[in-house]
């Protein structure tokens, strides 16, 4: 039987006191000071806060060529900075985007547009 692949997706930080959600981890929650913290696995399913063209790429980031920088609020309601190949025309304020690849190691998000 072959065997099913899942790709990595993000995990976030979350309060078991207040709620409050976040994409790095901490020793206790900002918002009530609790440190009864768990982390959990995202769906991978967002849409775009913010995003930014970025032409000339860092060293670390050069195999990319050019980019879109984007700021995602994910549907468990956290914010994580993520990087989109799609053409900047194509990307607006609200829209969906889905979890395409998620490198644990250097923490590369890779998104794309959703159908949604």
């Amino acid at each position: 039987m072959a065997e099913i692949q899942t790709k990595n997706l993000p995990k976030y930080i979350s309060c078991n006191n207040c709620g409050w959600r976040g994409s790095t981890f901490r020793a206790t929650c900002p918002k009530c000071g609790d440190s009864n913290l768990v982390e959990a696995e995202c769906l991978g399913v967002g849409k775009i806060i913010d995003f930014v063209p970025v032409l000339y790429p860092p060293e670390n980031l050069k195999d990319l060529g050019q980019y879109v920088s984007v700021l995602v609020e994910f549907d468990e309601g956290f914010r994580m900075f993520g990087i989109s190949l799609a053409d900047p025309g194509d990307l607006c304020i609200g829209k969906s985007v889905v979890v395409n690849s998620f490198d644990k190691e250097t923490m590369r998000l890779l998104i794309t547009p959703s159908q949604r």
